[in-house]
């Protein structure tokens, strides 16, 4: 979508800069939202981007644009859960090598949307189906064994049903609670 002669780094940027983008116009109306700002786009790009397999960024496209997008990361902490979270004195040797060499047996979806004027209708459906079902076929390649949904909100049908098609099983529920003082 965004062309091959981008290097791979670069285009990672571009991808998660789009997805962030539909991610602030997807999310705005629900409850507690609060949009990314562009100091926060940059430093989650900018942390992301080196650790984000070129499979990580899934989009649709609906009338030839991003309509909706997934974004995926390796588990990274299977691959640091034993460095005690600390890098010195030679942590930061066995974290590099891990980086590049590590195979995390899970992956966790961090962000979804569908823009706003493709859902409720059976495209909404179709895409977020597309995209998960496409997440799970990276992960397969990849060897990855789960992959965590994460933030799906309890009201959001699409998702949910997308999720269920694909064969995925709720494992944790979070539920806020109100109460006047």
């Amino acid at each position: 979508m965004l062309g091959r002669s981008i290097p791979p780094l670069q285009r990672d940027r571009r991808h998660l800069r789009l997805a962030l983008d539909i991610y602030n116009e997807a999310w705005t109306q629900n409850w507690g939202f609060l949009p990314v700002t562009e100091r926060e786009a940059k430093q989650l790009i900018d942390q992301q981007a080196p650790v984000l397999p070129p499979q990580g960024v899934v989009f649709a496209l609906a009338d030839g644009e991003p309509a909706a997008m997934i974004v995926a990361l390796p588990n990274l902490n299977e691959i640091i859960a034993d460095l005690g979270g600390r890098l010195l004195p030679i942590n930061w040797l066995k974290l590099l090598w891990r980086l590049r060499f590590g195979k995390p047996k899970g992956a966790r979806v961090i962000l979804t949307g569908v823009r706003p004027r493709y859902r409720r209708s059976a495209l909404s459906a179709t895409l977020v189906i597309l995209m998960l079902a496409e997440v799970l076929k990276a992960a397969r390649r990849a060897n990855i064994e789960t992959v965590e949904f994460s933030r799906i909100l309890e009201d959001n049908k699409p998702s949910l049903e997308g999720a269920r098609a694909i064969g995925a099983q709720l494992d944790k529920l979070y539920r806020i609670y109100a109460k006047p003082l």
